[in-house]
């Protein structure tokens, strides 16, 4: 068994990560958002009119996400 202080020290500088399957059209999209920008990301999310591939990259760059390939 580890110490609970090793857990933690192992965690130290990770980003934890908010995953998302998003489909377009016949394609799908994984994205990863920081969970400190889970509530921004799906605010402006839902309420985007314009929900294009390039300006839903946008929103994923903006909120310092990430695609997952």
């Amino acid at each position: 068994m580890t110490s609970l202080l090793n857990d933690f020290e192992a965690t130290a500088g990770k980003t934890a990560y908010q995953s998302y399957t998003l489909t377009h059209g016949i394609e799908k999209l994984t994205v990863l958002v920081p969970l400190t920008e889970v509530k921004l990301f799906e605010d402006e999310f839902f309420g985007a009119t314009n929900k294009t591939k390039s300006s839903i990259l946008e929103m994923v760059t903006r909120h310092s996400g990430k695609i997952k390939e």
